[in-house]
């Protein structure tokens, strides 16, 4: 396992192990939303409790991750304490930032929002707003056995985009299939709406069918992933898509 050394904004790595994170000094507890990332670095104080040395919110774009990394070289006044960064797997907006933290070279744990909030709620905060958040998630660090995150392979993220978006043209086209078939049995029809509908099913039945090939091409790209598709979906019932849905 490793960590990460804050030396003038970046940071290079350093061996560090899950069993000895007591040791961990400092801790940056990062709530995301679309626009904006509230941040706050926590330390290991020398009577051992967590102290807050600094908040602040950035912007959730590229310039506001150069600034978040510059102001950690600022702050954090020991460059050879072990830092690590804990932030919630909040639907799409957390990705960027985490993929950029790991390609810096930032130690990083990545948790669930239940988890998160039960965490908060343990520590009696009834209020909820995005600063109090980042700390909650600054604490958690010190005092949890967080597991490090590991970037995703780019087949990976690749896989979760094209089967994300096959199965909502999925739904669209059992949404429409079903106007189409309320349209037909009704005691008044319009023909050109018939048309149209059916235009926009045997479009989306194009693309589907499309992105159906283009993941069984994908997942034969790796052997390892090919060979346990192959051991999921020879069980009933369960296709490429579905599989690749929720395992990868």
């Amino acid at each position: 396992m490793q960590s990460s050394i804050i030396t003038q904004g970046r940071c290079k790595k350093s061996s560090f192990s899950k069993e000895t994170s007591h040791t961990l000094a400092y801790c940056l507890g990062i709530d995301i939303s679309k626009d904006s990332l509230d941040v706050c670095l926590g330390v290991n104080a020398v009577t051992g409790r967590f102290k807050i040395v600094a908040t602040r919110r950035f912007p959730n774009q590229a310039t506001g991750f150069k600034n978040l990394t510059q102001w950690l070289g600022r702050k954090v006044k020991d460059t050879q304490s072990r830092l690590l960064c804990v932030m919630e797997a909040t639907g799409v907006y957390y990705e960027n930032l985490a993929l950029y933290l790991d390609k810096e070279g930032f130690g990083l744990s990545v948790v669930l929002p239940s988890r998160a909030k039960l965490y908060l709620r343990s520590l009696g905060h009834k209020s909820k707003n995005d600063k109090m958040d980042s700390i909650g998630l600054s604490q958690m660090g010190f005092y949890y056995l967080l597991d490090r995150w590991k970037r995703p392979s780019d087949l990976s993220l690749a896989l979760r985009q094209t089967t994300r978006f096959c199965e909502s043209c999925q739904v669209t086209h059992t949404s429409l299939s079903n106007q189409l078939h309320a349209l037909e049995l009704s005691g008044y029809r319009r023909a050109d709406l018939q048309e149209k509908i059916q235009r926009e099913l045997d479009l989306l039945q194009t693309h589907i069918d499309q992105l159906k090939q283009e993941v069984e091409e994908m997942v034969k790209e790796d052997p390892e992933v090919y060979s346990k598709i192959q051991n999921i979906t020879s069980i009933k019932g369960v296709g490429v898509i579905h599989c690749c849905c929720y395992t990868i």
